[in-house]
């Protein structure tokens, strides 16, 4: 039996056809970047006000805010969600508050499974009682750590775990602005030790370790967004490349930076006035940045399945 075909729907079947091999060929190129992930997700959504007496500062925070009222107790709720790679299969997770006054600076699972989020106040707070910057677990019963050996203007950022179970992040200003150390944090006691203190020439930000053992930052400066190499057993500093989407130069630095199993970069972030952010991979050899899926959280922390 001979069917025949108009030329309007024969173009509609050639659209569509075109368009399920797009995604199939996506899954399968996400799939081997990226497979057996799942990536939490740390945001706020939305303000609530309680009475002093009653509010509970627990752990999870959001991004950075402005100022704060001295005796308003309004609050964000902040949540943790996750999304699995490369289905794009997303859950719910943990909830909790905190002061609208107050950000999250830094998120990463532990050795043994509990996320910790670094809090800190923003730098123009005036709230009375603030709490200082500290370490929280989220969903667990495990009281907040106070960080020591911070200045008022200084914040704990962009937590990583090494494979050896060891807390890193960045001490840097909370306005953003050099200098940057690289500490050693204990999560038991909130004190950290300095292993390198970054050129003061860039604005770093973001931490990320493979299973090679190769740790990464990123550097902004001039409009550019630059992946750096860090050596600690050498105490180096090494730009990589510029990173970029789609031929035009990344420059709006980044949220997050992970590493999988397959010693793959991924990016988490988005350009100027773009919302939501989103995970990206990064071509080590180009700086090309490649979208994988957008996520709507503030920071970003893997846990492999």
């Amino acid at each position: 039996m001979e069917i025949r075909i108009s030329r309007r729907r024969f173009g509609q079947l050639a659209i569509a056809t075109t368009t399920i091999a797009g995604f199939s060929y996506l899954a399968s190129k996400t799939s081997a970047q990226t497979s057996g992930l799942t990536i939490a997700g740390i945001s706020s959504r939305g303000t609530v006000t309680t009475p002093d007496s009653s509010r509970t500062d627990v752990s999870s925070p959001s991004v950075e805010t402005g100022d704060a009222s001295d005796t308003s107790d309004t609050s964000q709720q902040v949540i943790i969600s996750s999304i699995d790679l490369p289905t794009g299969r997303r859950q719910g997770g943990v909830t909790s508050v905190i002061p609208t006054d107050e950000s999250i600076s830094g998120f990463a699972y532990l050795i043994d499974g509990t996320p910790v989020v670094a809090i800190t106040p923003a730098r123009t707070s005036r709230r009375k009682g603030r709490n200082p910057t500290r370490l929280s677990f989220p969903g667990i019963s495990r009281a907040d750590v106070t960080v020591s050996g911070l200045t008022p203007q200084q914040r704990l950022e962009s937590l990583m775990v090494t494979p050896d179970g060891t807390l890193l992040g960045l001490v840097a200003n909370k306005n953003g602005t050099p200098p940057v150390r690289l500490v050693e944090v204990n999560p038991n006691t909130g004190t950290f030790n300095v292993r390198l203190s970054l050129p003061s020439d860039q604005k770093y930000s973001t931490l990320a370790i493979c299973p090679n053992g190769t740790i990464y930052t990123t550097a902004v400066a001039n409009g550019a967004t630059t992946l750096v190499r860090i050596n600690l057993a050498q105490a180096s500093v090494t730009p990589l490349v510029q990173l970029w989407l789609n031929n035009n130069s990344w420059g709006n630095g980044l949220q997050s930076l992970l590493c999988n199993n397959a010693n793959q970069l991924i990016a988490f972030g988005a350009q100027r006035y773009i919302q939501p952010n989103a995970l990206y991979t990064i071509d080590l050899s180009s700086g090309a940045m490649t979208k994988l899926i957008d996520f709507d959280a503030a920071r970003v922390a893997m846990r492999t399945v």
